[in-house]
């Protein structure tokens, strides 16, 4: 993924994050505000939604390897208060309802006609088919 494309993407999530924090403040109740407590966050949730894109546009198969390999690694720049893994993970649960969201309006249009791959898979040699548990019933 090249750094214009990670710039795109976090302007857009960025633009979705300051409209929807606009439209939810006319609905929030007021009431008293206790502090919270434990550390603060250093990442924006606009952030972290990118940082959550971005690991799905990747090839990479597990987020671990994406976040502590690629992310530290290559992105430091992009993201310099990038925090440890184990306490991004905890950070995943404030961007959820807003990444909802936004790929809701992102998804494309229904149109009812969808594909479903029908490939082979593997499951024994056709030599150990009787004995295998999954043929049973056939």
């Amino acid at each position: 993924m090249d750094m214009h494309q990670l710039v795109n993407i976090f302007c857009e999530i960025d633009d979705f994050c300051n409209e929807l924090d606009k439209h939810c403040e006319h609905y929030m109740l007021s009431g008293p505000t206790k502090s919270k407590r434990g550390p603060v966050c250093s990442l924006s949730i606009s952030e972290i939604m990118t940082i959550l894109v971005m690991f799905q546009m990747s090839r990479f198969r597990d987020f671990k390897n994406f976040y502590t390999g690629f992310l530290n690694f290559y992105n430091k720049s992009c993201f310099p208060n990038l925090p440890s893994y184990e306490r991004f993970v905890n950070l995943i649960n404030r961007a959820i309802f807003p990444l909802t969201i936004f790929t809701q309006l992102k998804a494309g249009k229904q149109t009812g006609i969808y594909y479903i791959d029908s490939s082979c898979l593997p499951v024994c040699h056709i030599k150990r088919s009787r004995r295998h548990k999954t043929f049973d019933s056939i």
